[in-house]
């Protein structure tokens, strides 16, 4: 099921607070448990500079994300893992992504849209327990 939702995903380009690094993890766990957390997270930003003021106010992504994730899905920190959310820094910047195998995850980002990379540092991760298929 994730080989599909990332091709699925693979397919629509970059857009702020709709097509973003948060929304494809965001995406992935609605699908899994079906809810719809996005419907919470759309509307925040819809710019970069909208998305940095967000995330500044509210205490940094790491921060916001695990709080939604609590939140929104009551979801629990995890080892490694595949179809898991992740805060992770990405060359230096933070990102919320997908874990696609223990070394490597899939992030969205302005420049490249989806991406798979071994070269990250995970900060938090959460297990998402397919519910759905």
């Amino acid at each position: 099921m994730l080989p599909a939702y990332l091709a699925a995903e693979a397919a629509k380009p970059f857009a702020w607070g709709l097509n973003d690094c948060a929304t494809l993890a965001i995406g992935w766990a609605d699908k899994c448990l079906g809810l719809d957390g996005l419907a919470r997270w759309r509307g925040w930003y819809a710019s970069a500079d909208q998305c940095e003021a967000f995330i500044a106010a509210n205490g940094g992504f790491e921060a916001i994300a695990t709080g939604f994730v609590r939140c929104v899905y009551d979801l629990a920190e995890a080892p490694p893992q595949p179809g898991n959310a992740l805060v992770a820094k990405v060359n230096g910047v933070t990102m919320m992504g997908l874990r696609v195998d223990t070394r490597l995850a899939a992030f969205r980002s302005e420049a490249h849209g989806l991406i798979t990379t071994r070269y990250f540092e995970p900060l938090r991760e959460w297990i998402i327990p397919c519910r759905r298929s």
